[in-house]
C-alpha cells in the first residue's frame, strides 16, 4: 500500500469530503450569477462559503475574494497592489524574502527588470526566516508593498510575521498630542528591532504601506491564534493544501486597501476578479474553512508533529544527513533534509523510496523537474550540491503511526545498502 507524503504540494481530498462536497452541489447547480431559482441557490451557497472563509481567518465575509489558487491570490498581492498605486512602478518600493514561493519573487523580479520597481530581497539566518531589525531597516518612504509568508513550503520555517504585523497596526494608529512626534508616543514600547525604521518613515508611510502574507502552507496547519493579525492588508490561501480540491484559493483583502484586477470583464467577485465563480471548489474551500473551527481538527493537527519527529530522531542520527528545518518554529508536518553521502543523492533516494510506494518530494511542486538547487536552501547557506540534493517529507492528515514506522524501516534499509 503506498504512502503519500507530499502533502505540501497537494494533500488528497478524501472520500468524505468528496461525498459531502457533491451533495452539497447538487442543491447549486446553477450560475451564482443567474436570477432565477437554481442561480439563486448556487447565489446562497458562495455566501455561505465565503462566510466560512471569513471566519477561518477572522475578517469579514466582505473582504474575501474567491480566485484560482494561491499563485493567483500572491500574484494580486503584489501585482495588483502596486500596479494601483497613483505612482509609476519605477517610483515604488518593495520587500520580501529571499525565500519565498515563485509566485511571489517572480512576479516583483518582472516588475523590477521591466518596470523599474526598486526591490529588497531580505536574507535569511542558517533557519531560513528574516530578521525583523532587516525588515524595517530596509523600508524606504516610498515602500509600497511588503511580501513574506507565514510558512516555507519547503523547510516549513515559518517567519515572524504576526510580531512584525502587530507592531505595524499599533504604531500605524498611534495618537499623538499636538506638536509630539509619534516617535516620542511609540518608541518607548516598540520592540527592540522596530527601533532600526529609517528616521524618513513616519506614520504617513506605514498607513500607505500593504503587508500582505502568504499563508497558503499555514493554513490549516497552525492555529490561527499563532500567525493571524489585523497588521496584515492582504492574506493568500487556497484549499488543496489542507485536503479540498485544487484550483481554488481566496485573498483576503482588508476594507479599503486597493488593487488592479488582474482579470476583468464580468461583475464576479464585486468585480474584483471577473469569470463564473468554480463553485465546486469554492464549496470545497468553505468545507475546509469550517473543519478548521472543530477542536477535532486541531488534535489531528498536533499528532503531526510527533510522527514528524519520530522521523527526525531517525535521520538526524544518519551520517551525512543535513537537517534543514528549524524544528522550534517550523510546520508540524514538515521536514526537508539534505543528503551528503557520496553514494546517494537526494534523486537517487527519492526514487528509491517511490519504487517502494512512499511518495516524498525534492522541494517545491512548483520547481519540480527542474534540476535546479533550491533557492530556499541555497539562501539558508547550503552549497549549490547540497541544494540539489534535498528531500522533503510532508505529512497529512491520514499519515498514521504504522505509515512512519515502514518509512523507517525502509530508509534503514536504503541506507545499510548505500
Amino acid at each position: 500500500m503506498a504512502v503519500y507524503l507530499d502533502h505540501n504540494a497537494t494533500s488528497p481530498a478524501s472520500a468524505e469530503h468528496l461525498a459531502q462536497l457533491f451533495a452539497n452541489v447538487q442543491n447549486a447547480a446553477g450560475n451564482p450569477s443567474s436570477p432565477h431559482a437554481a442561480g439563486r441557490n448556487a447565489s446562497v451557497a458562495l455566501t455561505e462559503a465565503r462566510k466560512n472563509v471569513a471566519t477561518s481567518l477572522g475578517c469579514e465575509a466582505s473582504e474575501i475574494i474567491f480566485v484560482s489558487g494561491g499563485s493567483e491570490a500572491n500574484n494580486i498581492a503584489t501585482k495588483g497592489v502596486l500596479n494601483s498605486q497613483h505612482r509609476s512602478i519605477s517610483e515604488l518600493h518593495a520587500i520580501t524574502s529571499a525565500v519565498e514561493h515563485p509566485c511571489v519573487l517572480q512576479p516583483l523580479r518582472h516588475l523590477a527588470e521591466h518596470a523599474g520597481l526598486q526591490l529588497t530581497i531580505l536574507p535569511v539566518d542558517a533557519n531560513g526566516k528574516i530578521r525583523l531589525s532587516d525588515l524595517v531597516q530596509a523600508m524606504l518612504p516610498n515602500t509600497a508593498l511588503v511580501s513574506v509568508m507565514v510558512a516555507n513550503n519547503e523547510t516549513g520555517a515559518v517567519q515572524p510575521v504576526q510580531e512584525f504585523a502587530e507592531w505595524l497596526n499599533s504604531v500605524r494608529w498611534i495618537k499623538c498630542k499636538p506638536g509630539v512626534d509619534w516617535r516620542v508616543s511609540g518608541e518607548p514600547t516598540w520592540p527592540d528591532w522596530a527601533r532600526a525604521l529609517p528616521h524618513q518613515v513616519g506614520q504617513k508611510e506605514l498607513q500607505a504601506l500593504h503587508f500582505h502574507v502568504d499563508a497558503v502552507q499555514a493554513y490549516g496547519k497552525i492555529l490561527p491564534s499563532q500567525w493571524c493579525s489585523l497588521g496584515f492588508d492582504s492574506v493568500s490561501v487556497c484549499a488543496h493544501k489542507v485536503g479540498g480540491l485544487a484550483g481554488v484559493g481566496a485573498l483576503l483583502l482588508r476594507r479599503g486597501r486597493k488593487f488592479e484586477p488582474l482579470i476583468m470583464g464580468g461583475a464576479q467577485e464585486r468585480s474584483r476578479r471577473a469569470g463564473t465563480e468554480n463553485l465546486l471548489g469554492i464549496l470545497s474551500l468553505g468545507m475546509v474553512a469550517q473543519s478548521l473551527r472543530q477542536p477535532e481538527w486541531w488534535h489531528s493537527v498536533a499528532t503531526l508533529e510527533k510522527r514528524r519527529n519520530t522521523l527526525l530522531e531517525l535521520l538526524r542520527h544518519q551520517q551525512g544527513i543535513v537537517i534543514n528545518t528549524p524544528i522550534d518554529g517550523s510546520l508540524p508536518n514538515t521536514l526537508n533534509v539534505c543528503l551528503n553521502r557520496p553514494r546517494l543523492r537526494g534523486e537517487d533516494l527519492l526514487m528509491e523510496l517511490d519504487l517502494r510506494g512512499f511518495y516524498v518530494s525534492s522541494g517545491s511542486a512548483c520547481s519540480s523537474g527542474a534540476n535546479r538547487p533550491s533557492h530556499v536552501l541555497l539562501a539558508q547557506g547550503r552549497s549549490a550540491e547540497e541544494a540539489r540534493n534535498g528531500l522533503r517529507f510532508s505529512l497529512g492528515l491520514n499519515t498514521s503511526d504504522h505509515d512512519i514506522e515502514l518509512l523507517c524501516a525502509a530508509l534503514l534499509d536504503i541506507f545499510s545498502k548505500r
